[in-house]
């Protein structure tokens, strides 16, 4: 789980992957947001090709720590300023720029639930768009994912000696790696991280009661939760109840469907 910069070229990249109903690509110009629209006004900007999407990233929540020393997590937005050209068609529908919304939808398609790396999925949550233009449309769409940043984390790992997850741990091996790292700091002795994996058979099911490797029920504070083994919730999508040893989903658009591998990573005293 790297920075914020490979979930930026994830997004450039999903966005240059687009194409219309020929396979032509449907965006000829893709780049980082920088208020082109303003200097190109004032001639200050090279021509473009158009359609134009750039990207826009914006964190205005901060970021909160995440288990142990270096891993952080923060709700980021990606706003998509699509700029489209739009000359007089001689029939009186010059201001009527409705092309633009075709081509706002194929990035809608192409981005909701889409999930960039290091990231959630992401979803749509507003768009702004333009009631005062002239032959250049501005139409602004607005995503949100949550990130977790392990930057800080890649940097102190060289001040420690790295240990290796534990041999009963059934997550991706990066994944697991940085997780029991991060987290080995953070507990005392003699408390151990440990992981725990339950197959989902209830389509829907939300509420769950995992058991350790040794067929034990789990008495110790779940840190994490990762689906798939790829892709870790956030913290107010589920809930833990350590007295009774179950696990509640309680994001209602969650949907946890047949088949999908629950991996829980909790803290164990010895």
């Amino acid at each position: 789980m790297p920075g914020i910069k490979p979930a930026i070229q994830d997004v450039l990249t999903r966005l240059n992957d687009i194409t219309d109903e020929n396979g032509i690509t449907l965006l000829p110009t893709v780049r980082i947001w920088n208020n082109q629209l303003v200097h190109l006004r004032r001639g200050e900007y090279p021509a473009f090709g158009n359609p134009a999407a750039f990207v826009e990233v914006t964190n205005d929540t901060g970021y909160q720590q995440l288990g142990g020393p270096g891993l952080q997590t923060a709700e980021i937005r990606f706003s998509i300023h699509l700029l489209h050209e739009w000359y007089d068609a001689q029939d009186g529908t010059f201001e009527d720029d409705l092309v633009v919304f075709d081509v706002r939808d194929q990035i809608v398609k192409a981005l909701s639930y889409f999930i960039p790396a290091g990231c959630n999925e992401m979803i749509r949550t507003a768009e702004t768009v333009d009631n005062d233009h002239d032959n250049l449309y501005h139409l602004v769409i607005h995503f949100v994912t949550n990130m977790i940043d392990s930057t800080v984390f890649d940097n102190l790992k060289t001040t420690y000696t790295e240990k290796a997850a534990p041999t009963d741990l059934q997550l991706d091996s990066y994944v697991a790696d940085r997780l029991v790292y991060a987290n080995q700091y953070a507990v005392a002795p003699p408390t151990q991280t440990r992981s725990a994996s339950i197959v989902n058979n209830v389509p829907g099911q939300t509420v769950f009661y995992p058991r350790s490797n040794a067929g034990q029920s789990i008495a110790g504070a779940v840190i994490c939760l990762v689906i798939n083994d790829i892709k870790p919730l956030r913290n107010n999508q589920w809930s833990w109840d350590s007295t009774n040893g179950f696990l509640t989903i309680t994001d209602t658009a969650l949907f946890i469907d047949n088949g999908v591998l629950l991996t829980i990573i909790y803290t164990q005293t010895n």
